[in-house]
């Protein structure tokens, strides 16, 4: 099954906007995956136990960073077991963002056929 996790922070006007929208999208566009929600400094915490959490923290590190070391939050990772499948970073639009979440899942069909 594949995972969506989204990484947000509390004060992050953005993941708030997205927010207002996201789970209707996610709904209409991937209604067979399983969606969650984590904040960055949980996700980042040394104390933080999660095997998903933890697992999601690399693949945030290695695939969603920008040069300077930073984010741009809300990240939505998709996963499926320990698979990375790919991620969606940064301000999107309601429809910008069901085009992105299509465009991953496209790829994951794909690979599996």
């Amino acid at each position: 099954m594949i995972r969506i996790t989204k990484v947000y922070d509390y004060d992050c006007p953005v993941c708030l906007q997205m927010g207002t929208f996201e789970g209707n999208v996610l709904f209409n566009v991937a209604p067979n995956t399983h969606f969650s929600a984590v904040e960055i400094g949980q996700l980042t915490s040394l104390d933080n136990e999660n095997e998903h959490e933890c697992l999601i923290a690399q693949l945030v590190e290695r695939y969603a960073c920008n040069p300077d070391y930073t984010v741009d939050l809300p990240i939505y990772m998709f996963t499926e077991g320990r698979t990375y499948l790919g991620h969606i970073g940064g301000e999107h639009t309601a429809a910008e963002f069901r085009a992105e979440i299509q465009k991953i899942l496209d790829a994951a069909q794909n690979q599996t056929s």
